[in-house]
């Protein structure tokens, strides 16, 4: 359904208000896109892995936290060795 418009004052408000809705919408898309970069930086996977491994090893059996915990030590001395 179109709007009919009586005055030119009417029509201006209408854009002005279109354009603070646009510029709205594309801070929006801004914010999404950084909050994406940095979801996905190296840092940040990571930073979640390493908090999932210690939630599982947490709600883990005794066995289990032990084979866990021997894997990252390896790997962390064989990192260790490696930047020697």
């Amino acid at each position: 359904m179109r709007k009919s418009y009586s005055s030119f004052e009417e029509i201006n408000g209408d854009l002005q208000i279109l354009k603070v809705k646009r510029e709205l919408h594309y801070q929006k898309i801004l914010s999404s896109a950084d909050d994406l970069k940095e979801g996905l930086s190296p840092e940040r996977i990571i930073k979640n892995t390493f908090s999932l491994l210690i939630g599982q090893v947490r709600n883990s059996g005794g066995l289990q936290a032990l084979l866990i915990t021997s894997i990252l030590k390896y790997f962390f001395n064989r990192k260790k060795s490696n930047n020697k």
